[in-house]
């Protein structure tokens, strides 16, 4: 069998009325990652860090300091969880208000940079992903010169403008307009 070929995702459910993922993002991830499975070369889904506003509204007009959020993670220690086929395990990491839930994903994004400068993470999918919280994971993708994808014409408009990453496939637009 070949190597497992690593990707990473970092984002949240997006700014718009027309997020994404934001009712069930354990599915989303489970997904996406099985969408890659398809992929010749043995692709899966083994870092994620993904923040979704709780009730369904669009991140753009939000408070941080009342709105609630949840952070969800996916470790690649824990990819050989045998209770789900896919071997995607989506665990909880924090539910709390965003501006709490943001500084716990910021802390987080350096164990996805590591992922990527060590040479483990071979791609990075942005789904709306804030470049400020995300700043190691981008910084990493752009020296490593790995491909990057994703949807949120803003947040990838501003990663490639400050970080210079290798932008691939860009769907462009936002959540409401691609076709996942």
């Amino acid at each position: 069998s070949s190597p497992r070929m690593a990707v990473a995702l970092i984002g949240s459910s997006g700014g718009g009325a027309a997020t994404l993922g934001h009712t069930e993002p354990t599915q989303l991830l489970q997904t996406i990652n099985d969408e890659l499975s398809k992929i010749q070369g043995d692709w899966c889904l083994t870092h994620a860090l993904f923040v979704s506003l709780h009730g369904g509204h669009g991140l753009d007009s939000e408070n941080p300091t009342e709105s609630t959020a949840t952070l969800y993670a996916i470790d690649s220690n824990e990819t050989e969880d045998k209770t789900n086929k896919s071997g995607t395990s989506v665990r909880v990491v924090q539910s709390d208000i965003l501006v709490e839930v943001n500084e716990t994903c910021f802390q987080m994004d350096a164990s996805i940079a590591e992922a990527i400068l060590g040479g483990e993470v071979k791609g990075l999918i942005c789904v709306s992903c804030d470049p400020g919280i995300h700043s190691k994971t981008l910084e990493a993708a752009s020296v490593m010169r790995i491909p990057v994808t994703g949807s949120g014409g803003s947040s990838l408009s501003i990663a490639v403008t400050r970080f210079d990453i290798q932008l691939v496939g860009n769907s462009g637009g936002s959540v409401a307009t691609n076709s996942y």
